[in-house]
């Protein structure tokens, strides 16, 4: 699809997992500058990064670098010689704005729950079980049921697992009650 465009292809960059992204996007811009190549193209924007604010600072460093960018999908020129495309800086503004309300949004409701936390132990509640708590024989053999009989039956805890669901730990305590 470059070539249609009519661009010669001079080095690809592989996206890297161990290290850095702005590391990675830093390399690719001091890369294009050192060896004056002026066009970028990318198959996506998630290319780039999945995370927002890097996106746009990545934008932003190739505005100021006067450096342009293509994206193949959908095909825009984004950045055209240091020059934001109107139609994409609206879509950039659009994104920028949206991230940032979901970043208020969720330091509101991380702020509202250690609130609530720190009310409530300072009322002296307890986070956890209450000291001194036991289940009832009665509540084990309501609740497992199926699981004693077939530990009864004679399968495996191993199998049981499988079939119920319930960790190794629970049938163990189960066979040592019910079970002699």
């Amino acid at each position: 699809m470059v070539e249609e465009i009519g661009l010669n292809i001079i080095k690809a960059f592989k996206k890297s997992l161990m290290s850095d992204p702005i590391d990675q996007m830093c390399e690719v811009v001091y890369y294009m500058v050192e060896n004056h190549i002026d066009k970028l193209v990318i198959p996506s924007c998630l290319t780039i990064s999945t995370n927002v604010s890097e996106f746009v600072s990545f934008i932003h460093t190739l505005e100021q670098n006067g450096l342009s960018l293509v994206i193949l999908d959908p095909k825009i020129d984004a950045i055209d010689k240091g020059e934001m495309n109107p139609q994409f800086k609206t879509l950039i503004d659009i994104m920028s704005e949206f991230d940032t309300a979901q970043q208020k949004l969720m330091m509101k409701r991380i702020q509202k729950a250690h609130t609530a936390y720190r009310e409530y132990i300072n009322n002296g509640g307890k986070v956890g079980r209450k000291s001194g708590f036991r289940k009832h024989l009665l509540t084990y053999r309501r609740d497992y049921a199926r699981e004693i009989s077939l530990l009864r039956s004679g399968v495996s805890m191993k199998q049981c697992h499988r079939q119920t669901g319930v960790s190794i730990n629970t049938l163990k305590k189960l066979k040592s009650m019910f079970i002699l």
